[in-house]
């Protein structure tokens, strides 16, 4: 019993001074995607909108996705003033990506909560599966600035 004692407090110990937390989390801010044990930056992208000839709208972008992600192995960490509001899917069609509306109503997967003890550091995860292909995660700053950042899913 007596040697019990020693072995909890320096297990103790060091979790205060290294932290018992192995999560990982970016140094600088922005929108993250944690894949499997890797953190990666995503960057902005454009979409466009254009009128089909029935006159509906139409969002696309040209930009190549940079970053593929498997089903159930990532998640988003957004660190700063970024709120997610959207989820869509997008196919390819000809030179560009084309918003595809026949998966369905995606945003409502989106589920987000506050990263133990970070005040500015958010985890948004899909809470469904999704299918192979391409789609946007779309985020709102406290000023109104909507921004869009482009992944695949990988089969």
């Amino acid at each position: 019993m007596g040697r019990v004692g020693p072995v909890v407090a320096v297990v103790a110990l060091g979790m205060v001074l290294f932290g018992c937390s192995k999560e990982i989390k970016p140094k600088e801010k922005g929108v993250w995607v944690v894949k499997g044990e890797q953190l990666v930056a995503l960057s902005p992208i454009t979409i466009d909108t254009d009128f089909t000839s029935e006159g509906f709208l139409l969002s696309y972008f040209t930009a190549e996705p940079t970053v593929g992600v498997a089903n159930g192995d990532f998640y988003f960490i957004l660190y700063g003033d970024y709120k997610p509001f959207g989820l869509r899917a997008f196919a390819r069609r000809n030179d560009r990506y084309e918003e595809d509306t026949s998966k369905g109503a995606l945003s409502e997967a989106l589920q987000l909560g506050q990263m133990k003890d970070e005040d500015e550091m958010f985890k948004c995860r899909i809470m469904q599966i999704l299918q192979p292909g391409i789609y946007v995660l779309d985020v709102q700053q406290k000023d109104g600035t909507q921004l869009r950042y482009c992944f695949q899913v990988q089969s």
